[in-house]
């Protein structure tokens, strides 16, 4: 049976609770890390870090050589802060021997994109993020089962000229994480994600536009026969979170994201009793 040991990266990089915010932003650009368990003096973990949560409050400026990168605060009035100071609680734990079903279900159920593994001592011993079953999930959710029936509907979009801070209001409203960016007509041109948003709103700016804040310009995009497990293995293939399915006119119908594959997946293994429950 398949378990949270299978499928966690191990060994993860962690911080202490008691770290200063530059050498947070350091680590988490150098290596590209979205997200890092945040652990006390005794390595036990104690919160979960997340990139727009160090990047909101400042940024870092090259030094000219390679590890000469220097932080710059936004507020000065925070320059002290630590990582115990943007943490957040870690909503998903789990043991290594913890059945996938159970894994799929817990990454599905709570708001960050990351499972945190631990041993017996709370000690981080591996990280499972959305990604990680993405291919599985297309090999083993049935050809036939179409995206639209696992997506959500009906789409919130947003504009390039609308104020980036007002679209962040809107997904915090919603609890979603990313918006499709449509033109005039209605006709999807891009998606911009939670992160994007926050990083254009970190400095305070209440009129910068979403424009700002798109990552990467044009969208992939699931016709309306598109599965489930296609849009489990675009996502796999090209590390993307969500894809606008839309219609004839290029207009969104649905949207389907990792955590809706998650628990499609996770409910056939329910249904179809593939792994036994514990």
């Amino acid at each position: 049976m398949p378990t949270a040991a299978d499928w966690m990266t191990p060994n993860p990089t962690t911080l202490q609770a008691s770290e200063a915010m530059a050498r947070a932003a350091v680590v988490l650009s150098r290596h590209a890390f979205r997200h890092l368990p945040v652990v006390d003096e005794d390595g036990k973990l104690v919160g979960l870090l997340l990139d727009y949560s160090v990047f909101a409050k400042g940024a870092l400026v090259w030094g000219g050589r390679a590890g000469h990168e220097f932080w710059f605060p936004f507020n000065q009035e925070e320059a002290d802060e630590t990582v115990a100071d943007v943490m957040q609680v870690v909503q998903g734990v789990v043991k290594e021997d913890a059945p996938l079903e159970n894994v799929l279900r817990r990454l599905s159920e709570i708001g960050q994109d990351m499972l945190v593994v631990v041993d017996d001592n709370d000690h981080p011993v591996g990280v499972i993020s959305e990604h990680d079953p993405m291919r599985f999930a297309s090999e083993v959710l049935p050809a036939t089962r179409l995206a639209t029936l696992d997506g959500s509907s009906p789409v919130l979009t947003t504009t390039e000229n609308t104020p980036a801070l007002e679209a962040l209001k809107m997904m915090l409203a919603k609890g979603i994480r990313h918006l499709p960016v449509v033109d005039v007509e209605g006709q999807v041109e891009s998606v911009v994600s939670y992160r994007d948003l926050v990083s254009a709103c970190g400095d305070g700016s209440t009129s910068r536009p979403v424009e700002y804040a798109i990552a990467h310009p044009g969208a992939r995009v699931l016709m309306a026969d598109a599965t489930t497990a296609g849009a489990a293995r675009i996502m796999a293939t090209h590390r993307i979170g969500c894809i606008p399915i839309v219609d004839s006119s290029m207009r969104a119908t649905h949207v389907i994201s990792r955590t809706d594959v998650i628990r499609a997946t996770a409910d056939l293994l329910e249904d179809e009793a593939l792994f036994p429950r514990t």
